[in-house]
C-alpha cells in the first residue's frame, strides 16, 4: 500500500509540473515575442522576464522528469507497469 501512495503522489506532482510547465512556456512566448517588436510594451523589460521565465521553465522540466528517472533506476516503473499487466 506504500508503493501505492509514493506512486499516487508522483503523478500528482508530475501532473502539477506539467500544468505549470505549460503555463511559464506561453507566458514567456508572449513575453519572448511582444519584445522583439518595437512597440514599447512594458518598457524593454519583456524580453528580460521573458528570459528568466526561460530558466524557470527549465527548472520546473528538471523536477518533473527526476521522479520519473528516479524510478526507473530502482526499477519501480516496471514493477507497476507489470501489476497492471502492461508489456513493454
Amino acid at each position: 500500500m506504500k508503493g501505492i501512495r509514493v506512486s499516487l503522489g508522483d503523478s500528482n506532482l508530475q501532473f502539477t509540473t506539467a500544468i505549470l510547465s505549460l503555463v511559464v512556456l506561453v507566458v514567456e512566448c508572449v513575453l519572448l515575442i511582444s519584445g522583439t517588436k518595437k512597440c514599447g510594451f512594458m518598457n524593454g523589460h519583456a524580453l528580460e522576464i521573458g528570459g528568466f521565465l526561460c530558466f524557470v521553465h527549465g527548472g520546473i522540466i528538471v523536477v518533473h522528469y527526476i521522479p520519473t528517472i528516479v524510478a526507473g533506476r530502482r526499477g519501480e516503473v516496471s514493477s507497476v507497469a507489470n501489476r497492471h499487466g502492461s508489456t513493454s
